[in-house]
């Protein structure tokens, strides 16, 4: 094969990455605000790319990056790699150039200190990740609490006329049956919405003893603060749960309003029974007064988080992509805590930090 595979230097060739994507992808997924944000910026560590090359012309035809991810598993902090922005000109598609950029990235020494790389691959990139050894972890899954729901009707085939009838009937008696309708707070709680988390995000995190049995990526306010508050792409906000009593912070949700529906893209909680309860109801209350279509997420299926938030009454979405693992620290393999037990993590769509 005429095709090499080289390390990019994230200084040296900077313009190159940017214009290798932005002349190979549309107006909306331009590179530049996103390099500086999470190529250059994230806290977790550096990232790498490397670039696949037609010899004949010396011409960068794919890229691929890993993103550093800090990962607690069963409570010690592990380094992790996000195989993301992985991507190859239509007409060097063939296996074999494809394979040989992943396959290079998954044995560089460059990255050697890296425990476990894990990604999010489409359909046509899954053979490539499962032929260099990346297994399966779980499958990443939708699921929407409707409120409007005339939209909803249209879209599975109800003609708009019988819709706009039917519609306002719908959503007041899917508000009159909704639990956090019920469930009175008398005062227990009152919320914020902010715009950065502070130190008592940070004491929460640390007194949850759920991060003790499971594997999930080690979010610290600085980080985010980062991800979601410096993102260039989308607007989030942080919706705060505190107790009255003691001014005690209970949870936070990283939410955004994405195709007018609020969209939970992280989630922090008390371990005490009911402080889950009492966050997702008065976020879903919350999310009510924005008059949005209703509430959505997307995770890994069969995860805790997966299983606790689904008994939200929230209906399944078709969300059809992989979660895959490679492991390079065959010590994670025999942890009490498996890597590869997609019931002992907790992982959101927006963990891909591509």
């Amino acid at each position: 094969m005429n095709y090499s595979v080289i390390k990019a230097d994230l200084k040296q060739d900077r313009e190159v990455i940017i214009r290798f994507w932005n002349e190979n992808h549309d107006q909306d997924r331009v590179l530049d605000p996103k390099f500086s944000w999470i190529y250059e910026g994230n806290p977790d560590g550096e990232t790498h790319v490397w670039m696949l090359i037609h010899q004949d012309d010396q011409e960068i035809v794919g890229l691929s990056a890993v993103f550093s991810k800090k990962v607690l598993v069963g409570g010690a902090v592990c380094k992790a790699g996000i195989s993301g922005d992985f991507f190859v000109q239509k007409e060097h598609r063939s296996l074999g150039p494809a394979l040989m950029l992943i396959d290079t990235i998954a044995k560089s020494e460059e990255i050697e200190d890296i425990d476990f790389l894990y990604g999010f691959p489409n359909d046509a990139a899954r053979l490539i990740f499962r032929r260099v050894g990346y297994k399966k972890l779980g499958l990443l899954v939708g699921r929407v609490r409707i409120f409007q729901s005339k939209k909803y009707l249209i879209k599975k085939g109800l003609p708009e006329f019988l819709a706009g009838i039917i519609s306002p009937l719908t959503d007041s008696l899917l508000s009159i049956m909704s639990p956090e309708t019920w469930d009175f707070d008398f005062f227990r709680h009152y919320s914020k919405i902010v715009d950065e988390l502070g130190s008592d995000y940070d004491e929460l995190r640390r007194g949850l003893n759920i991060y003790k049995s499971i594997s999930v990526p080690n979010k610290s306010s600085q980080y985010m603060n980062w991800k979601y508050g410096q993102d260039p792409y989308q607007r989030n906000k942080f919706f705060c749960l505190y107790m009255r009593e003691d001014n005690a912070l209970v949870g936070c949700i990283a939410f955004s309003i994405t195709d007018g529906f609020a969209e939970i893209r992280d989630l922090v909680v008390s371990d005490e029974y009911p402080a889950l309860d009492d966050l997702v109801y008065r976020f879903l209350e919350y999310s009510r007064k924005l008059d949005v279509l209703g509430v959505k997420y997307v995770l890994l299926e069969k995860s805790r988080m997966e299983k606790d938030l689904s008994r939200f009454d929230f209906f399944p979405q078709k969300t059809p992509r992989d979660i895959v693992v490679l492991v390079r620290n065959k010590d994670l393999l025999t942890n009490e805590v498996s890597i590869l037990n997609e019931n002992k993590w907790i992982l959101f769509n927006t963990d891909q930090d591509t």
